[in-house]
């Protein structure tokens, strides 16, 4: 079903058709895809990164051929089917299109769906595809959390489901209220950021690896008569090369200790608690170590 619809503190802008005219509303604003990225919970773009892109100095590439985004874009129709089969009771809004809140234009929200309880109250409907369940153990993810929570703040709703597809096969329901000290924490550092953005000042540097590719693509040339002096600045890399060599060292000899304790077992357990699995790739590969991903109390 596609409508428009009313929401209690946001102002609908359109839908966009166009992919061209999407990213120019998107890039005017903040999305909530950026929102993890500007607290530092995106696992692909760092704050620094954003900033570049936001401010021109390097470009946002087009995805939207990559394999992964294709097979989301197909599959988030399927998921909504299966979401609306699984809730009969739920009337379900398609392709709401993009929104800002009433006070804060710049703040956006383009939800996969909305939908609508039978004791007429909203709710945001967000799909993903993931390959693994691991992110997924303790609810979902802070990442998409984050990106929720500002759908939710910005059109003025109190509760959500994210519906996810597990490797193409499994199919599962989070449900999220929304959180007016997540929802606050997250806007005050989105706030900070867009200072960041009105006076042209770079957020700090941090230890993410999309900061680094971005500085790299800063500086693509090279002045073979360049010389600068980094002075205690390369002192403490050097230092701290040394102790990560050490500690990788260690950590290759503690792998080999808890492989060769497990002999032929898949689990190895701590104080009760599954901490790592044998696994190999193929049929004839030679089993490595995997942690868990979850806390081990």
């Amino acid at each position: 079903m596609n409508s428009v619809l009313e929401m209690p503190d946001a102002n609908h802008l359109g839908l966009f058709t166009n992919r061209d005219e999407w990213l120019k509303i998107r890039e005017s604003g903040i999305g909530g895809s950026e929102v993890a990225a500007i607290c530092g919970l995106s696992k692909w773009e760092s704050p620094y990164t954003l900033w570049c892109k936001k401010t021109g100095r390097i470009e946002s590439p087009d995805i939207s051929d990559k394999e992964p985004v294709e097979w989301g874009n197909r599959l988030e129709a399927v998921i909504i089917d299966k979401f609306a089969d699984e809730h009969p009771e739920l009337e379900i809004f398609r392709d709401c299109g993009t929104y800002s809140h009433k006070e804060r234009p710049w703040q956006r929200a383009n939800p996969d769906a909305i939908y609508k309880t039978p004791d007429g109250s909203y709710a945001v409907l967000e799909i993903k595809c993931a390959t693994f369940e691991d992110d997924w153990l303790d609810g979902v993810p802070k990442y998409y959390e984050t990106q929720v929570q500002w759908y939710m703040q910005t059109l003025g709703l109190g509760s959500a489901t994210v519906a996810v597809l597990f490797h193409g096969n499994k199919y599962r329901e989070f449900n999220l209220l929304a959180n007016k000290f997540k929802q606050d924490v997250n806007l005050e550092r989105v706030l900070m950021f867009c200072e960041y953005l009105e006076h042209d000042t770079p957020p700090d540097f941090d230890g993410a690896d999309s900061t680094y590719e971005t500085v790299r693509s800063l500086n693509p040339n090279i002045d073979n008569d360049g010389v600068v002096e980094i002075e205690d600045l390369g002192v403490e890399y050097m230092q701290l090369d040394r102790e990560s060599k050490k500690a990788y060292a260690k950590l290759q000899e503690l792998k080999t200790r808890i492989l060769s304790a497990m002999g032929d077992a898949k689990t190895a357990l701590v104080y009760g608690q599954p901490a790592f699995i044998r696994s190999s790739r193929g049929v004839n590969g030679v089993p490595y170590l995997m942690p868990k991903k979850g806390k081990v109390e």
